[in-house]
C-alpha cells in the first residue's frame, strides 16, 4: 500500500463537522443533494489533514450509489487515518465494483496482510500477481516485498506456501518457496519443492545452485556429484555448473 502513513490532523472529526454543518443548514431535497454535499464535506476534510471524516463520507456516499472511484478515494482516506478495518471495508467494496481492478485487488491484498488475514490476502494477491506471469524478476521482487511484511519466518513461510498452491507450476514461486524451507531447515521438503520446480524448468540456474546446496546440506556430496555429471551430459555450455562440480 503506497498512502501517506502519516497520523492524521489533530483537528477532531466534531469540529469539522460542525464548522461544515453550517454549508448546508436545512434538510436534502433530493438523496443527489446530500451525497453531493456529503463528497464535498470528504474533500475538504480531506484537504484539512481529517482523513477519517474524508474516509466515513466517501464510504457512506460509494456504498449508496456504488461509485468505485469514491471507495478508492475511501480506502485511501481510512488508510491514512489508521482506520484499517474501514480501509479494508472500502477496498472491499472497491474490489467488488471493479473484480478486474488490479490496483484494488494489490491494495485489499496488502491490507488483509497487514491485518494479519494471510488465506482471504492470498486470493486478491495471486490475480494482482498473475499479470506478471511472464516477468518473473518482476514477479519476484513483488513477492519479496510482500514477504518482508511478515514479521516471523513461519509465517512468510505459510504464505509463501498458500501462493504456491495457487499456482502449483509457477517457477518463481517454487524457487522462492524451496529458499524459504531451506532457510527454515525443512530441506527434504526444499529438495521437494525444487525436483518439482526442475522438473518443470531443467536448466533454471538458480535451482540448479540451489539444490547442490541442499544436497551439501545434508553431506549428500556423491549424489549432488553424480547429479551434477548428468546434468552437465545434457548440457555441457553450462561452465558455471562445470565449475560448481570441480
Amino acid at each position: 500500500v503506497t498512502y501517506s502513513d502519516e497520523p492524521p490532523s489533530p483537528k477532531t472529526e466534531e469540529q469539522d463537522h460542525n464548522r461544515l454543518l453550517v454549508l448546508n443548514p436545512k434538510p436534502f431535497i433530493s438523496p443527489q443533494q446530500e451525497y453531493l454535499y456529503k463528497v464535498l464535506v470528504a474533500d475538504i476534510a480531506r484537504l484539512r489533514g481529517n482523513n477519517l471524516l474524508a474516509a466515513k463520507y466517501f464510504l457512506e456516499v460509494a456504498t449508496m450509489v456504488q461509485d468505485s472511484q469514491l471507495a478508492e478515494r475511501a480506502t485511501q482516506a481510512a488508510w491514512n487515518a489508521k482506520q484499517y478495518q474501514m480501509a479494508m471495508e472500502a477496498a472491499r467494496l472497491w474490489v467488488t465494483l471493479t473484480p478486474n481492478n488490479s490496483k484494488a485487488r494489490q491494495i485489499l491484498g496488502q491490507i488483509l496482510l497487514h491485518q494479519q488475514r494471510p488465506e482471504e490476502a492470498v486470493i486478491h494477491l495471486n490475480r494482482w500477481l498473475n499479470e506478471f506471469k511472464d516477468e518473473p524478476q518482476k514477479q519476484g521482487e513483488i513477492i519479496e516485498a510482500l514477504l518482508e511484511q511478515q514479521q516471523e519466518p513461519t509465517k512468510a513461510l505459510e504464505f509463501m506456501s498458500q501462493l504456491v498452491a495457487k499456482q502449483p507450476a509457477d517457477p518463481t514461486r517454487l524457487f522462492i518457496y524451496a529458499r524459504l524451507l531451506l532457510n527454515d531447515n525443512q530441506v527434504d521438503k526444499a529438495q521437494e519443492v525444487l525436483q518439482s520446480l526442475l522438473d518443470i524448468v531443467p536448466d533454471h540456474a538458480q535451482a540448479v545452485s540451489l539444490y547442490i546446496y541442499s544436497l551439501d546440506r545434508q553431506n549428500q556430496h556423491e549424489q549432488a556429484l553424480q547429479w551434477l555429471k548428468q546434468l552437465l551430459s545434457k548440457h555441457p555450455k553450462q561452465w558455471d555448473w562445470r565449475l560448481m562440480y570441480a
